[in-house]
């Protein structure tokens, strides 16, 4: 909290310390009325006497609720802003870990389900966590340092010493319990994080999967992940409910009791007042901030600060990478400005001792339009991940003659997928992962262009970037998450361009839109296209097949469907289907 307050914190610590002050001094008041009530010796009771400290107590109540409203309406604005910022955060690092030299020995490997889990759970449970946790737990800690004072001078200066004692044993206690529990919670992260990365990896190759007969396998072990995520959760909630109890009988039932024993005793001792024995009872209660604030927010600041730690790694690991190393030949990574003539020299990758791609031999015009198609798990989607530099493999990959690695083919490429990947956010938040340096002016302009709409607001809306898209994208339509996908696209503007089925399960008039507006962008660029309709393709530049992980036929549209194989057989099934016939 001192060295790195999210904005605002400091604003609601005061504010609950301010609250706190005014329900003290409505104590105090209400002490004073009732020992002006309680005649003493010869002087008689004069009712108006109360009256005024009552007054006083009721406004003091009054504004503590106040101050009460406003600093609980607070977090939730911090922890917007937080969300922002962290994600903003973890993109970058992984994009610079993605660019960076691959993972040491013993270091895991990012993923795309880890940059997934980082940017999505991770920073929101950092940033509850940074707001719902952080500011308030510091103010009701310190908050009790208030009212032992008021304490001193309402009840008894000794007294209050005597609890001041107990107040400051609170937050070792919580400490002390944080680092008995942190190994329990990194491992449940740990299992969770590996439950959500395996299920994402298995269902962006499931068509690889099912091509090797691996589902299953893949499945099962994501089943077993899973299992262990649950039971390590169990352990945690066990041993985190014992620790809240461990608390509340130590401190809540403890100091209650020691508190009102005090009163009492001085109260018999003609140490103090009525009214002051009462105002030690009232003011115990106030006494019992920490331990209420501990059983309300004990998972989400032990989550959240778990969670926290994850992410200063990943932005650590990102700090720790220089610039690759270059190779000592200049060709191999050389900045291309227009759009390349790709090349695959003998391409090949394997997975689990399992050929996936084979001896893949190909040109891709430059500035031309290359459809990709074949059969369900022959590897379309395997080749387009190696030409966007996201996944290893044997061979050569060139552009224009000049061999490149994956650091420069990532650098050119664009990559748009059936897969919406959309985060939870902003639009602005999803916007910037593709170009965290773009001004809001561009921002608006790359949603014009993509004719983007959501929620009755078009692109041209104001306040259409900070329009929340839900969890991952649950406000958005399929159109929309689609538009969205190419905005990002139209800020990279990159001269490759690779899509994978980016329009599969949108209807008619979306997919028409998209496809005409992806057309007119893609002019003047490589464009390789996985396509999942035949009928798509009639006008394609080239067309490549691919099949059982081997390319099978090159050529133009008019070229292949005079050909016996795949290509032709699909389109006379799509023609009869159809009633009717294509012409290109």
């Amino acid at each position: 909290m001192v060295r790195s307050a999210p904005r605002g914190a400091w604003a609601a610590v005061s504010l609950i310390w301010m609250r706190t002050i005014a329900l003290t001094l409505a104590v105090a008041a209400i002490a004073r009325a009732i020992d002006a009530a309680i005649p003493s010796g010869e002087h008689h009771v004069e009712p108006a006497a109360a009256t005024v400290p009552l007054l006083l107590a009721a406004l003091a109540v009054v504004a503590a609720a106040a101050l009460n409203a406003i600093a609980e309406s607070l977090p939730g604005r911090i922890q917007a802003r937080e969300e922002a910022h962290w994600r903003t955060k973890v993109i970058a690092a992984a994009i610079r870990i993605f660019r960076g030299p691959a993972a040491s020995p013993g270091q895991r490997p990012l993923t795309e389900g880890g940059v997934v889990d980082a940017a999505t759970a991770a920073v929101e449970k950092t940033a509850g966590y940074r707001a719902t946790f952080l500011a308030p737990t510091f103010a009701s800690f310190s908050a009790p340092l208030l009212v032992v004072i008021g304490w001193a001078i309402i009840v008894n200066p000794l007294s209050a010493l005597a609890l001041a004692v107990f107040v400051a044993l609170v937050p070792g206690c919580i400490t002390i319990a944080g680092k008995l529990l942190r190994q329990s919670n990194a491992e449940y992260r740990r299992k969770e994080a590996a439950a959500t990365e395996r299920y994402l990896e298995m269902i962006d190759g499931m068509g690889t999967l099912v091509r090797l007969e691996a589902a299953d396998r893949e499945r099962d072990r994501f089943a077993q992940s899973a299992r262990a995520s649950m039971h390590e959760l169990g352990r945690l909630l066990i041993q985190n409910q014992r620790m809240i109890i461990v608390n509340d009988a130590v401190f809540a039932v403890l100091l209650g009791a020691f508190a009102i024993g005090l009163c009492c005793g001085q109260l018999a001792a003609g140490q103090i007042s009525l009214g002051a024995a009462l105002a030690g009872i009232l003011l115990t209660v106030l006494l019992q901030e920490p331990i209420d604030r501990t059983g309300r927010t004990f998972y989400v600041g032990l989550a959240g600060r778990a969670r926290r730690d994850q992410l200063d790694r990943l932005i650590d690991r990102a700090r720790s990478i220089h610039e690759p190393a270059r190779e000592q030949q200049p060709d191999e990574n050389e900045t291309f400005q227009g759009a390349p003539r790709v090349s695959c020299h003998d391409v090949e990758i394997e997975a689990g001792g399992n050929p996936i791609l084979k001896h893949i031999n190909c040109v891709l015009p430059a500035g031309k339009r290359t459809v990709i198609v074949g059969p369900s798990g022959s590897g379309k989607s395997t080749l387009l991940r190696c030409l966007a530099g996201l996944s290893s493999a044997q061979g050569r990959i060139r552009y224009d003659g000049v061999r490149v690695d994956s650091h420069t083919r990532r650098a050119h490429t664009t990559r748009m997928g059936q897969d919406a990947a959309i985060v939870s956010g902003s639009v602005r938040d999803n916007l910037k992962l593709a170009r965290p340096d773009a001004s809001d002016a561009e921002l608006q302009t790359a949603l014009q262009r993509a004719r983007f709409t959501m929620a009755g607001q078009d692109a041209d809306s104001p306040q259409i970037l900070d329009a929340s898209v839900g969890a991952q994208g649950t406000v958005l339509s399929g159109g929309a998450k689609r538009r969205l996908m190419f905005a990002r696209v139209l800020l990279r503007d990159r001269p490759v361009l690779l899509l994978d089925e980016a329009t599969a399960d949108l209807d008619r008039e979306t997919e028409a839109q998209l496809r005409a507006a992806l057309r007119d962008y893609g002019h003047g660029k490589t464009v390789v296209e996985i396509a999942h309709r035949i009928d798509t393709t009639l006008d394609a530049d080239r067309i490549l097949v691919i099949e059982n992980g081997q390319i099978t036929a090159a050529g133009t549209p008019e070229q292949l469907r005079e050909q016996p194989g795949y290509y032709r057989d699909a389109l006379a099934a799509f023609e009869r289907a159809a009633g009717t016939q294509v012409n290109a």
